[in-house]
């Protein structure tokens, strides 16, 4: 039996009278709430079908003023447009992990969420923000393989982490976006460690299950402008991940573009093993955690892939602010000029 308490919105600014969740059948049955919500109320329990509409869920079973938390696997029991919302409630949504050990991972996913500190969150967000605007922006750099890139951010707004009108759990994914141009990133980019594949349901597993050798083999990207040029696996362990990117490519060119980077800020959550936006979060035992993302809105499936053996520094001074810490001991400035 899995235990929910209310307490895990309290990271969100809640301001419902009621405490509901809607959870995908047949998980309602392993669900219980403990605790009551707001103002001592009964808090409320929905299974809903997997392919059933949350914003008609919102409109029809959900108290007006009740906010909500939503676990699910389908995008349309985790999306619902802000009108649908409402603006007297919060909705969360979190997607459950699929396999044997999916309910492990959802306490593990509920008792980080009880425990986020927002404010800790946000405050490495906008010192990440404030590095990335400065000038000459970010450096990555990959000590085994030698790798660096440069990402310049000048200007470049964060995305919310809203899908619709949803806020998605956990807290401390934080997106940085494109424009059309593409993201200006230049150079080297070492990716490494668990991929995370979104988008059309159809194939999407099988593309994450083909991605997965990246979790302990590393891969090089050579981007110029945003545009992934060329790609090449570091050790043979990686070359089926190498093929499945180069016949992604293949199918549609726009894969080639880095539509955004995304920084885990949440040191609460440990990473998961699965495929879920929240592997994203995780700061994975840095202070951040650091991803590119391939494709978006014009392609069937959104690729995020970490690059966890990176550092990520500020070009201006070489301070280490996320990814891989520096090797050395106590050293947490990297030089360019030694490279």
């Amino acid at each position: 039996m899995i235990v929910v308490r209310p307490e895990v919105l309290a990271p969100y600014p809640v301001g419902g009278k009621h405490f509901t969740v809607i959870v995908e059948k047949p998980w309602a049955r392993g669900i219980r709430i403990a605790g009551r919500g707001p103002g001592g109320a009964e808090p409320s329990l929905i299974p809903a079908e997997p392919s059933a509409s949350l914003a008609a869920l919102l409109a029809t079973e959900v108290p007006a003023e009740s906010d909500v938390l939503v676990l699910a696997t389908q995008d349309g029991l985790l999306s619902a447009p802000p009108e649908a919302v409402g603006r007297s409630r919060v909705v969360v949504g979190a997607r459950l992990c699929e396999g044997p050990l999916a309910q492990e991972r959802l306490r593990r996913l509920l008792t980080a969420m009880e425990r986020t500190r927002p404010d800790a969150t946000a405050h490495q967000g906008r010192r990440l923000l404030s590095a990335l605007r400065d000038p000459g922006g970010l450096t990555l750099h990959e000590p085994l393989t030698g790798s660096v890139a440069a990402l310049d951010g000048h200007g470049t707004p964060p995305s919310a982490t809203v899908t619709g009108g949803v806020q998605m759990a956990p807290i401390g994914r934080m997106p940085v976006r494109s424009t059309t141009c593409g993201t200006p990133l230049t150079g080297k980019v070492t990716v490494k460690g668990r991929p995370v594949v979104g988008g059309a349901p159809r194939g999407r597993q099988r593309l994450y299950e083909r991605l997965t050798p990246l979790v302990s083999y590393p891969m090089v990207l050579t981007v110029e402008a945003g545009t992934v040029l060329g790609l090449k696996s570091v050790e043979s362990g990686s070359d089926a991940a190498a093929a499945a990117l180069a016949e992604l490519f293949g199918q549609n060119e726009a894969y080639r573009t880095v539509t955004g980077v995304v920084f885990g800020l949440n040191t609460e959550l440990a990473p998961l093993p699965c495929n879920t936006e929240a592997a994203t979060a995780s700061a994975d035992r840095s202070t951040a955690s650091f991803h590119v993302e391939l494709g978006g809105d014009a392609t069937p499936y959104r690729v995020t892939l970490a690059c966890a053996t990176t550092g990520v520094y500020a070009t201006e001074g070489g301070l280490w602010l996320a990814g891989a810490a520096p090797r050395a001991s106590g050293r947490s400035v990297f030089r360019l000029g030694r490279l």
